[in-house]
């Protein structure tokens, strides 16, 4: 039987944090703003940070509510989530909404 999403968050987290320290580009597929009630059950809008989809996908959160970074891993109807501590993503990620941001404003 495959591992659930929480069993498994660890260790992708810790393969996409050494992707993003040691390679030369970052892992990326997209970056958007996910506006409120995109999704059944989501009522606040989030910066999405892509690297990967299908199944499994992987993606850094930032919610309009809340002042930290998540990391979350989805594979067919199963997710987790983790915060972010690490401060590459942290800037990574920033960068990113600063420049969204910046570029929606024009």
């Amino acid at each position: 039987m495959q591992k659930t999403c929480k069993e498994r968050i660890q260790e992708e987290y810790q393969d996409r944090l050494e992707q993003i320290q040691t390679e030369e580009e970052p892992p990326f597929l997209s970056f958007d703003y996910v506006e409120p009630n995109t999704f059944e059950g989501q009522n606040i809008g989030y910066y999405r940070y892509q690297m990967g989809w299908g199944g499994p996908s992987d993606e850094f959160r930032k919610y309009d509510n809340k002042d930290f970074i998540e990391y979350w891993f989805l594979d067919w109807f199963d997710g987790a989530s983790i915060v972010v501590k690490d401060a590459d993503v942290i800037n990574l990620v920033n960068d990113f909404i600063y420049n969204f941001n910046l570029n929606v404003r024009r």
